[in-house]
């Protein structure tokens, strides 16, 4: 079974709709996405949380796309192409104004393989993390269902097991969590040449749209949770899991291939 993972990352991606935070204008949306403070803020996440782990997947035949909108400011959108330079498997997308799920949609299906048997579909938002072997780890698993696969043209793979990476205060805090379709190493298994993209699904909803299945094992992601969030995750979601914090720099370095203490020094700075 030939399988493509295709992703998306929209990085504070202008268009109509689409956010939580309401601005009465497109303009008012603009200002507030291209903040020179708030996008430093993103940048940090993104460096230094969000492309570890994909820099070091054990298996790098992933695509994920990064939208951005044509506006983007040049400074910072060349910033993006070089921290993302050396992924192979990311793309960035630069998207005309639209409507939200539109453009997304757009932005990520051009990307698909239509040679492929299935697409695996997922969102991840940039200041969030996946496990160094999450690619690895879907394509096994997908083989491992083939029996579904074949019973179900479309279903969804959890990966529930995780953390939020939260900063407050000056700190940063790792709290452990299962939980069920929180939108990060969520994986929608559709059929070659399916028309629609991650973000068509909402993916507190997903089950909603067809079956899927639980992946309570391995540690799987990290979501982040600080000021500048559109949504704000909360502290704590779902059930714990038995976490000693201490081992929290050993777990970032060995899942998710993070730096804790650089991140905290960018944080800083």
């Amino acid at each position: 079974m030939k399988i493509q993972m295709l992703g998306l990352c929209r990085f504070s991606l202008l268009s109509e709709g689409g956010f939580k935070v309401v601005h009465e204008t497109l303009e008012e949306r603009r200002r507030h996405l291209y903040d020179p403070v708030r996008l430093e803020q993103r940048f940090v996440w993104f460096e230094h949380v969000a492309l570890p782990g994909w820099a070091k997947q054990t298996d790098r035949d992933f695509k994920l796309v990064v939208a951005v909108a044509e506006d983007f400011p040049a400074l910072w959108l060349d910033r993006l192409r070089d921290l993302s330079a050396s992924i192979p498997g990311i793309i960035i997308e630069l998207c005309p104004l639209g409507h939200h799920r539109d453009v997304c949609r757009h932005a990520m299906l051009r990307h698909a393989d239509r040679t492929a048997d299935r697409l695996v579909l997922f969102r991840h938002d940039d200041d969030d993390a996946v496990a160094i072997d999450y690619v690895e780890m879907t394509r096994r698993d997908l083989l491992r269902m083939r029996a579904m696969a074949e019973d179900h043209p479309l279903f969804f793979m959890d990966y529930a097991r995780g953390f939020t990476l939260e900063y407050a205060e000056g700190e940063v805090h790792m709290n452990p969590q299962i939980t069920h379709t929180l939108g990060v190493a969520l994986n929608i298994v559709a059929p070659a040449g399916h028309d629609r993209g991650a973000l068509d699904y909402p993916h507190h909803r997903l089950s909603t749209f067809m079956p899927g299945l639980c992946l309570s094992g391995p540690q799987m992601y990290l979501r982040g949770k600080h000021e500048t969030n559109d949504s704000r995750p909360p502290s704590r979601g779902g059930s714990p899991f038995f976490f000693k914090p201490e081992t929290a720099p050993a777990v970032l370095a060995e899942r998710f291939a993070i730096d804790l203490p650089g991140f905290e020094a960018a944080l800083r700075r």
